[in-house]
Parts: structure tokens; C-alpha cells; sequence
């Protein structure tokens, strides 16, 4: 095989197993929210899918010395999981299960992007160790399976190291 077709053939291969071993691990799970930072982090996204903001309903105890309130921005959450799952509910409406398959394609595109970044620093035989090592790690998989922004944040690391393996401008 050729070194374009050995690269598709292990991506959709690495892609393939996190997908399966997300939905294994899932199997007995709950589509809903197992945390109060999922609910939390949901109540944002649907704030700001219905235009009212970085506005929560659940108000913590340590937020109300900030001034926090139901129309008041919520300063306790990280911005881009509510961003991303309020584009999420703009497509298929505020349900929880979308939250957690949000998470399980975050899982999913992780798995590649170690993928992308090990075949970019050592080759396709360290690409494929390193995608189903995320793809399969118990860790990772416990985190995935929940509505919350530790997936993306992953995500966003892996997606980091590859535009640096890369040499992508600074911008990025």
C-alpha cells in the first residue's frame, strides 16, 4: 500500500476503535447527566442558544459574592464547552443526549488528532499505537463519557501539538 492509503486506512481504523470503545463503555450508561457541572454547563449552552447570554439558573453559593444571578453572566465556567454545546442545541434542540454524544465525537476526533501527531513525529506503525492508546485508555474513556468540557479540552490539547508538530503560524 501507499503511504496515503496506509495513513487513511489507520486514521479510519484508529477513528473506528474510539467510536466502538466509547459506545462499549457507554453501554450501560444513562444519556443524561451523571455531575451537576454537566447540568451547568448545558444550562449555559441553552442560555446562549436562546440569546440570553453566559446566564445560568444554577447559581453556586461561591458565585453570589460576584453578583451572580439568573440574568447576571455566570463567571464560573469556561466559555468554549457552553459555545460548543450551544451550537450543538441550535442543531438538534436542548436535549441531553446531545451533550453526550458531543462528547463522544470529541472523544472520537481526539483519538485522531494523537493519531495525526504521532504519524507526523514517528511514522504510521507510532501513529496507530498512539490513536488506540487514547481511543482504548480507560482514563480518557471514563471522562468521555461525560457531558462535561474535559473531552474538549483534550481535544483541543492534542489539536495544539499537532499544529506544532506541524510548524502551523503562531496565530494558530
Amino acid at each position: 500500500m501507499t503511504g496515503r492509503r496506509v495513513w487513511i486506512v489507520q486514521l479510519l481504523a484508529v477513528l473506528l476503535i474510539a467510536a466502538a470503545s466509547w459506545a462499549l463503555s457507554h453501554r450501560h450508561l444513562p444519556w443524561t447527566f451523571l455531575s451537576g457541572d454537566e447540568a451547568e454547563y448545558a444550562e449555559v449552552a441553552r442560555r446562549l442558544a436562546d440569546g440570553r447570554g453566559f446566564t445560568t439558573g444554577i447559581i453556586y453559593p461561591i458565585e453570589i459574592q460576584w453578583g451572580v444571578h439568573d440574568r447576571h453572566p455566570s463567571l464560573l465556567r469556561a466559555p468554549l464547552w457552553p459555545l460548543t454545546l450551544a451550537a450543538v442545541f441550535l442543531w438538534t434542540g436542548p436535549d441531553e443526549a446531545a451533550v453526550i454524544l458531543a462528547s463522544a465525537v470529541c472523544h472520537v476526533i481526539a483519538a485522531g488528532l494523537a493519531y495525526g501527531l504521532a504519524f507526523a513525529l514517528a511514522g504510521p506503525w507510532a501513529g496507530l499505537a498512539a490513536g488506540v492508546a487514547v481511543a482504548t485508555s480507560p482514563d480518557v474513556l471514563l471522562y468521555a463519557q461525560l457531558g462535561a468540557s474535559e473531552t474538549l479540552f483534550g481535544l483541543l490539547t492534542a489539536l495544539f501539538f499537532v499544529l506544532v508538530a506541524h510548524r502551523a503560524d503562531a496565530f494558530w
